[in-house]
């Protein structure tokens, strides 16, 4: 599969939870996991094809991060979050935009883990 067709689908798979509201929770608790899964792999085939430092592991990460902000589970979002920085930071220097966008998700994930300094 292309990689922006993998893409596509775990962008799907990352807004597919918000649009389920009929579903039961254990259902929904799959589906969860099921996105993590393919988020993950997806990372995974990125990272072999590339390397973990080139800039194209930059979507995956910041998609398993996303997924795994949306289930509280911060403490894991964390460093893929700060591995998305450290590229970007890199690539286009600490003032971007994108940096910034990085850095505010990563305020969210301390905010909620109540690390507030």
């Amino acid at each position: 599969m292309k990689r922006s067709t993998t893409t596509a689908i775990l962008l799907c798979l990352l807004l597919l939870p918000a649009m389920v509201t009929s579903v039961h929770a254990t259902d929904l608790q799959q589906l969860s996991e099921d996105n993590l899964q393919a988020a993950w792999e997806e990372l995974q085939e990125v990272k072999r094809t590339f390397g973990p430092e080139h800039v194209n592991t930059v979507t995956p990460l910041l998609l398993l991060a996303e997924l795994y902000m949306g289930l509280d589970r911060h403490e894991e979002a964390e460093p893929l979050l700060q591995q998305a920085l450290k590229i970007k930071e890199r690539m286009l220097g600490k003032e971007h935009p994108e940096v910034a966008e990085i850095i505010t998700k990563l305020t969210r994930v301390y905010f909620r883990q109540r690390r507030y300094t």
